[in-house]
């Protein structure tokens, strides 16, 4: 009777564990399981998540701007000597891999890293298909002649924001921008006597051809916000830019011109006749700016308005 006693209990004792366990997996089982799936519209249509991506890599320089600037550092991304020249703005720490060109990712190391999102945008859009064989891809289209590329690019911030949980911090971001460009705004309009003069930015291809910023360009739309209206008007396209020839730009007779740096062939331009020719050259209405990336996120339109405040804060006024 004793024997049997004691089984008895070694056999309920074992149940309550049993029983314990069981509830203990099913409670641990519904604290992962998210509350709610998350729904984000990219190129393709809606996307889904059922959570919050951490390891993310970012095949287009604007989305690395995007996250950055939410806290999130990328594990890796695309040709990063590429945008440390080009970009610069946010510095990438060194523990970031680089994970190829930007139109032909390494995808033995993407799958090697094994991210749980990967980000692309616009030209690198054919490739979701074969890089969402790695893991969960959102593809936007962020630069189209049709659409204002600038509220596109807040559009597209906001909704990396919300799948990351950070859209309040997101939205913080956005009105920082514009606070800080109405700040330099208000420094121009002294530094130029309230008379601001006409300002067109250019980014050199070579000697000869040049790309000039116009409608739907990150850099006319910062100009804008600064006060001032463009030397060259020009149509809106997809990129916002329109190339010409280098001496078409002898047709600015008033205003401003900007240039991006970089420029490898600055000294086979800048020494030569026709440039020195140029009205604004003549007139000292010519300053560089330091690199900036002009295809950015929005918050490359305050990095842009820095820059060129920078730049035009080395012009001096015109004396009426």
């Amino acid at each position: 009777m004793r024997i049997k006693h004691i089984l008895d209990g070694v056999v309920a004792r074992n149940l309550i564990f049993f029983f314990l366990f069981a509830s203990f997996e099913s409670f641990a089982a519904q604290q992962n399981k998210p509350k709610s799936v998350i729904k984000i519209e990219d190129s393709r249509g809606i996307q889904v998540f059922h959570s919050r991506p951490k390891r993310i890599v970012v095949l287009t320089w604007s989305l690395v701007e995007s996250l950055m600037e939410l806290g999130v550092t990328p594990i890796a991304v695309a040709d990063i000597q590429g945008y440390n020249e080009w970009v610069s703005k946010p510095a990438l720490p060194d523990t970031v891999l680089d994970i190829g060109s930007r139109q032909e990712p390494n995808l033995e190391l993407l799958a090697q890293i094994k991210p749980d999102l990967i980000l692309l945008a616009d030209q690198q859009i054919d490739l979701a298909d074969e890089v969402n064989k790695v893991a969960p891809v959102l593809a936007f289209k962020a630069f189209d002649k049709h659409h204002d590329n600038v509220l596109a690019s807040r559009e597209i911030f906001l909704k990396i924001g919300y799948l990351l949980g950070k859209k309040a911090l997101a939205e913080i971001k956005l009105h920082e921008v514009d606070q800080k460009i109405a700040t330099l705004k208000d420094q121009l309009k002294v530094h130029f006597k309230g008379q601001l003069p006409k300002v067109t930015s250019v980014r050199f291809n070579n000697a000869s051809v040049v790309w000039v910023y116009g409608k739907n360009s990150m850099p006319e739309f910062a100009l804008k916000q600064l006060g001032f209206s463009p030397a060259m008007d020009l149509p809106a396209t997809q990129w916002g830019v329109v190339q010409k020839r280098v001496r078409d730009l002898g047709s600015i007779q008033q205003g401003i011109v900007l240039h991006f740096e970089p420029f490898n062939e600055s000294d086979r331009l800048f020494n030569s006749r026709l440039w020195k020719a140029m009205p604004f050259i003549q007139q000292q209405q010519f300053a560089s700016v330091e690199p900036r990336w002009t295809y950015g996120g929005p918050k490359s339109i305050q990095y842009l308005a820095e820059a060129m405040t920078v730049a035009l804060m080395r012009i001096e006024p015109k004396t009426p």
